[in-house]
This record gives C-alpha cells, structure tokens and sequence, in this order.
C-alpha cells in the first residue's frame, strides 16, 4: 500500500526571523520527511509563507499547526498543505470523508481538534 506520499507544504505565520530553510528542516520530525525547499514566495505580493516539499505518512492525521518559540516570545506557525484530495478536516487523516471516519463513529458528534 501507499503510505509515504510527497506534499507541497505552505508554512505561515512564522517570525519573521524564522522564516528558512532551517525552519523547514526543523520541523520534519513533526510534519514528515523534508524534501525541498522554496523560498520564492517569500515577500512576493501577499505571499508571506514559506513552502516546502515533504514525504508525509498518510496513516497519520494531517498537522494543522505547531508551537515555535522565537526571541523567547511563543507563536504558531500553522500549515497548509497543497492539493489534497479525499481529506476528513473532522479526524485530520486522508482517505475518506465525513460519510466514513472511525474516530467520528467512535465519539459521536462531539468535536475533537486534528493535529
């Protein structure tokens, strides 16, 4: 089966210091496998995001967002992953929609946060 699939990754809201390659790297072990770097969006038009190729495991739910600390100041940077097809936003994971998710079974209506 496939489970490591390559994603194109927009980073946003980082510190303006924050904003590298670096950053991209530091987060592999929390999003997945770092790929490639593109650093051409950055302060073109109202494109202030970092983008990044990484290998994602599609068993696990998707990352919406992760605690950065910056200057001893701590912020979110928050992901948004570039076209994804059959996604469930109520779990988080990829392969099915809202007419079949486990998790949303399992705890009934209530609401749980992905990431």
């Amino acid at each position: 089966p496939l489970v490591y699939v390559p994603f194109w990754l927009q980073i946003h809201d980082a510190p303006i210091g924050l904003f590298s390659e670096n950053l991209a790297k530091l987060l592999e072990n929390f999003i997945g496998a770092f790929l490639e770097y593109d650093g051409s969006n950055l302060g073109r038009e109202n494109r202030n995001y970092m983008r990044v190729r990484v290998q994602i495991d599609v068993r696990k739910p998707l990352r919406r967002k992760k605690q950065v600390m910056s200057n001893g100041v701590c912020s979110y940077v928050k992901f948004k992953y570039e076209r994804l097809m059959l996604f469930h936003f109520f779990c988080g994971c990829l392969g099915h929609n809202d007419s079949y998710c486990d998790a949303k079974m399992m705890i009934g209506s209530d609401f749980i946060e992905m990431g």
